[in-house]
């Protein structure tokens, strides 16, 4: 028989589709079949390590990485409702969190970090957020942003809304203030979507919008954009055409109320002497005994000599007024003028529904302080039950970015620079926050973003690049374009990012591609990272969820939907791209989910969510692949007894012999340590060392196969048996 050399193997595993195609470049560095084996860049391949049992759990799971630094990582176990945490390789016992998600709901999480922040989208359930905080304890739960995305403003001047206010607990204040209940009717349409629930006596009508934020802005009236201080050299005062009469108070002029949101000014005119002081107040409820409590933030002294000019912002809908002293001592006053104008054109407040009556009545409990009265100026939030949550988040630019949900599947929102929060909508500045709707001619979901040198964006049915709209700058709520490059469609699942190249799975879960900027073609293009392996993603929904490895080689292990765990090696500069499968136990057995967690000066470890049947039934199993590169945990004589120690594919045994437990393939040396099979037609309960058992050590001690050497091509990768061996 004739055999040829094969000087390479990471072509990997290949679609049994060109078993024929010789002339295929990749042909003659490609196996029929690779399982439990590596691809390493220089041409071999060496045999996996194997996987350590850690926590043994009751129920599917979902698991994330959760990366402080290369020195603090820990592995999140997301189950029914709650978090498990894990770090140096065990379950952190009395750690747990609560969350909200089922678990038909796991596989819909997506995740970004931002530092100790973790945000976790689904799209039915609000944003989550898990904290870490400075003493090491955790915190999950629903985030209550500064201010939250909202959609379009009404345009429709007939559809009112009003607001009645609750206690005014601020006097001086129409409307309600932070945290007061108000009345909301819309008397002219339905705004409120209700739904009844026969089966709740007590609560017989509920509403999708219970939860939903609506933002009211009362325009000013002409009288309410400034107010003045004014005075005669007596220190009388008067009244100015265009401003309000100022009252003298103790030996001080004080304006009257002026409300501002937005951009402020303030202007001296005249020849005079004293000092100007700018006072602002929340708007609030006043204390009992100090009353309304007024903070000086600017002040101007003259004597004859000076006029001002001066301006400020202000985020937050506040009470400002002017006040004027004579200086002690001064002996003109003349006539001094001090004007202090708001430019914004409305007062706009905030409120969350808590309850609905009906479909024209609710009741909302006031975020930002909101005017009473009817306006067809509002809008309402984003998010909402009735509209759906964010699918998939990421950060990009300074910026917390979250992407689609069900009422606007292509729209994408940003929060303000490094406010990751704040969604307030209308600001024009580079920083603030803004929104833009993907424009095209379907409405597909987006299914993923990634921050690279653009945002990155896969939706059902294309691939965009959301830029600035000026070359090489950064994108601001005046400069975003969103432009299509290519056509293949994504499954909802979050991206990954290897080098420069963003690695996606397509619509249907069955191909693996990558998306990387050509500069022949000015824009980014796709390929097929399955095309020579279109098998390896198996039967069922394809891939289903993935996790990369970056140290010692980039390999991206991706779990499939019938419980396979199928590994790709992927350098784009050195042209390898090879694909390998991983199995474990019996045909039972499968993977479920995959983490990667990386450490400093070690190599990156891999996390998995294993299912087993163990005496019959069926057991879910934390486990950790060993970076020793052997099977073997430890010493022979420290391996703990059958009855306590499972780990991937081996039991080990009181009497130090090693036993492979799955099915077949008893002399395809996937152990550090095995067994060869030689009488025995099942796995025995007891060993002892006869001649029924031979202990075979592996070609080398890395357990790395040498091609030139041992390695040859005849359908698969075989391992030269000891001739002192039988089967």
């Amino acid at each position: 028989m004739i055999t040829s050399l094969i000087p390479s193997f990471n072509a990997g595993e290949l679609s049994p589709l060109i078993h024929l195609r010789s002339d295929l470049e990749k042909y003659r560095a490609g196996c029929r079949t690779l399982e439990n084996m590596h691809i390493i860049p220089y041409g071999g391949v060496k045999r996996r390590p194997g996987f350590a049992f850690v926590d043994s759990i009751l129920t599917e799971c979902r698991l994330f990485r959760f990366q402080v630094s290369t020195e603090e990582v820990f592995l999140l176990r997301f189950g029914k409702r709650k978090i498990h945490f894990y770090a140096g390789g065990k379950l952190l016992a009395g750690v747990e969190e609560d969350t909200p998600y089922d678990l038909d709901e796991l596989a819909e999480l997506q995740m970004t970090q931002i530092n100790h922040v973790a945000y976790f989208t689904h799209p039915a359930r609000p944003v989550q957020r898990l904290v870490r905080n400075e003493d090491g304890e955790w915190k999950f739960g629903r985030v209550d942003f500064d201010y939250p995305a909202m959609m379009d403003e009404n345009l429709k001047k007939r559809l009112k809304i009003a607001v009645f206010s609750g206690t005014n607990a601020d006097k001086e204040w129409s409307g309600g203030i932070e945290g007061e209940t108000v009345d909301i009717r819309s008397p002219d349409f339905d705004l409120f979507h209700t739904k009844r629930n026969p089966n709740n006596i007590k609560k017989p009508v509920d509403s999708y919008h219970v939860g939903a934020y609506f933002e009211i802005s009362h325009p000013r009236k002409a009288d309410e954009f400034d107010v003045t201080v004014m005075a005669r050299q007596n220190g009388a005062t008067r009244k100015d055409k265009n401003s309000k009469l100022a009252d003298k108070v103790g030996g001080e002029i004080r304006s009257e109320v002026l409300y501002v949101q937005g951009g402020w000014t303030f202007t001296t005119s005249g020849t005079w002497s004293g000092t100007f002081r700018i006072q602002r107040c929340e708007i609030a409820a006043p204390d009992p005994e100090k009353g309304y409590k007024w903070v000086t933030i600017r002040k101007f002294e003259g004597d004859l000599n000076a006029n001002y000019s001066a301006g400020g912002e202000e985020d937050e809908l506040v009470k400002m007024r002017l006040v004027w002293t004579k200086n002690s001592g001064s002996g003109h006053a003349f006539h001094p003028k001090g004007t202090l104008e708001a430019s914004g054109a409305y007062m706009r407040g905030l409120v969350k529904i808590v309850k609905v009556t009906d479909k024209k009545n609710a009741e909302a409990v006031v975020v930002r302080p909101v005017r009473k009265g009817a306006t067809s100026y509002w809008r309402e939030g984003a998010w909402s039950e009735l509209r759906g949550f964010p699918r998939t988040v990421c950060a990009h630019e300074g910026r917390l970015i979250f992407g689609g949900n069900e009422y606007l599947r292509q729209a994408i929102w940003a929060s303000a620079v490094d406010d990751y929060e704040n969604f307030k909508p209308g600001g024009t500045e580079d920083d603030d926050s803004w929104t833009h709707v993907i424009a095209s001619d379907q409405q597909n979901s987006i299914q993923w973003m990634i921050s690279h040198k653009s945002l990155l964006i896969g939706t059902s049915g294309d691939e965009w690049v959301l830029g600035s709209s000026q070359d090489e700058g950064i994108i601001t709520p005046t400069s975003v374009r969103a432009r299509r490059h290519s056509g293949c469609g994504s499954q909802f699942q979050k991206a990954r990012l290897i080098d420069d190249s963003v690695i996606f799975v397509q619509r249907g879960g069955r191909k693996l591609r990558d998306l990387t900027f050509s500069f022949s073609a000015d824009g980014y293009v796709t390929t097929d990272l399955t095309l020579l392996a279109d098998h390896i993603t198996g039967g069922g929904d394809g891939i289903k969820d993935m996790a990369l490895q970056t140290h010692p080689e980039s390999r991206l292990w991706c779990v499939t939907d019938d419980g396979n765990l199928i590994v790709l090696t992927y350098d784009r500069g050195q042209s390898l791209t090879g694909w390998q499968r991983m199995t474990t136990g019996g045909e039972t057995d499968g993977f479920e989910n995959v983490a990667v967690l990386s450490t400093a000066g070690q190599e990156d470890e891999i996390w998995v969510c294993v299912r087993r049947k163990i005496n019959g039934q069926v057991k879910r199993c934390i486990e950790r692949m060993n970076t020793s590169g052997a099977f073997l945990v430890g010493p022979w004589n420290l391996m703990r007894t059958r009855a306590d120690a499972w780990n991937d594919r081996y039991r080990s045994y009181a009497e130090g012999i090693l036993a492979h437990a799955g099915p077949g393939a008893w002399v395809e040396g996937q152990d550090m340590y095995y067994c060869v099979k030689t009488h025995r037609e099942s796995l025995p309960t007891s060993l002892s060392t006869t001649d029924h058992w031979t202990v075979v050590k592996p070609w080398t001690p890395e357990g790395i196969y040498n091609p030139g050497d041992h390695v040859y091509r005849n359908g698969a990768v075989y391992k030269r048996r000891d001739t002192s061996t039988t089967d």
